[in-house]
């Protein structure tokens, strides 16, 4: 949350998108992160706000991103989830915060005038719901990305039930690897497949569209020689300036699928050794129209799996 401003990969795109001040909605949501009063658009494709300039506007504070305030803060209050607290301050008990009711103002981006896709940009608590519906359970987003913690709520304090703070998510490695289940690679005759299963409670990848699930097969001669290294993507392809959809083969909510890959008959004879590796990508569909983000210094790719394949 700290970081939604400052990430290199938010700040390219924004800088892409002429810095359209709509993108600060979410990632620098104060009333003082914002540069400009947006008033209007002066064009739609690509989208060009217009308004007056922010006499209160604080570059240090829009760097800070989603504060604690962004989401505790209620007029002259701070909002909280428990009824017996004792503050120096006025304090709202609001049992909705800890729901995700908070995480869908900027978690299902609904959809837009000048945008031509069949659902949100991001459309993570409407999968969500879905999931749920489909497995009858009823965890949430708090479940994973806020655990329960028992600790003092300040400094001094008495230890009490809350939630752990880190918003774990597409940016920590554990949390990537628990998203989903990959199967032993298996060949029938010239067909190798590998079993892939959503383990998270939305889509996968979910959220930004720039993330890639793959799956490569890399095929060797007897020499070590590569002979090729095919690549099944599951991505959700939004085609910029628009948002034109143009394709979505994320893993549904508890899907299993099964990735194949045809090798040729004249391929197949010349393979001595075979294996499958599966991964995600970060920023991947972003590649072809910024690539200035092959200079960041971030770790892009998480290897999941690599497993040989019988041959």
């Amino acid at each position: 949350m700290g970081q939604s401003f400052t990430d290199p990969v938010f700040q390219t795109e924004w800088k892409h998108k002429k810095e359209f001040p709509w993108c600060l909605n979410c990632h620098a949501p104060l009333q003082d992160q914002q540069p400009l009063i947006v008033d209007g658009l002066s064009s739609i494709t690509p989208p060009t706000a217009t308004g007056e300039r922010n006499p209160n506007f604080d570059p240090t504070l829009q760097s800070e991103g989603v504060t604690c305030v962004v989401c505790h803060q209620q007029g002259d209050a701070i909002r909280v989830p428990h009824t017996d607290v004792q503050a120096p301050h006025k304090v709202i008990h609001d049992p909705s915060l800890a729901t995700p009711h908070t995480c869908e103002s900027c978690h299902q981006m609904n959809i837009l005038p000048f945008t031509r896709v069949e659902r949100p940009l991001t459309d993570t608590h409407a999968e969500w719901e879905e999931w749920k519906a489909k497995s009858g359970r009823s965890e949430d987003c708090l479940d994973c990305h806020m655990p329960s913690i028992t600790r003092p709520v300040v400094t001094g304090g008495v230890p009490r039930e809350g939630r752990v703070h880190s918003f774990v998510g597409a940016w920590d490695e554990a949390t990537v690897r628990s998203a989903v289940s990959i199967g032993t690679p298996r060949r029938v005759n010239n067909t190798v497949e590998i079993d892939l299963e959503n383990q998270t409670g939305h889509r996968f990848p979910s959220g930004e569209p720039a993330r890639v699930l793959w799956v490569r097969l890399t095929l060797k001669d007897s020499y070590g020689r590569t002979l090729t290294t095919p690549v099944e993507k599951l991505h959700r392809k939004i085609k910029t300036p628009g948002a034109y959809e143009k394709e979505d083969t994320t893993l549904d909510p508890l899907e299993r699928r099964t990735v194949r890959f045809e090798v040729e008959d004249s391929m197949a004879s010349k393979v001595h050794a075979a294996h499958l590796e599966v991964g995600f990508d970060r920023f991947g569909n972003l590649e072809s129209i910024l690539p200035e983000l092959s200079l960041l210094d971030l770790e892009r790719q998480i290897i999941l799996a690599q497993r040989p394949v019988p041959w």
